[in-house]
């Protein structure tokens, strides 16, 4: 399953900005501001497993996980 390219808009509160299949593209993006953006590699339909790290919440994080 081919990666995906997620941006985040760090400034505020985290929006998405965009999703790529190209990291050439994504990491355009990143390089010209990178002070506001930042990429993330993801897999359509599965939960960020670096994300999940940081839920603290028991309950919701077997919750998340039954989406692997």
């Amino acid at each position: 399953m081919p990666k995906l390219y997620v941006i985040i808009d760090t400034k505020g509160s985290g929006r998405l900005l965009a999703v790529f299949d190209d990291i050439a593209k994504a990491t355009k993006i990143v390089d010209k501001y990178p002070a506001y953006y930042k990429m993330v590699e993801a897999q359509l339909n599965e939960i960020n497993p670096e994300t999940l790290k940081w839920v603290c919440d028991d309950k919701q994080k077997t919750f998340l996980k039954e989406f692997k």
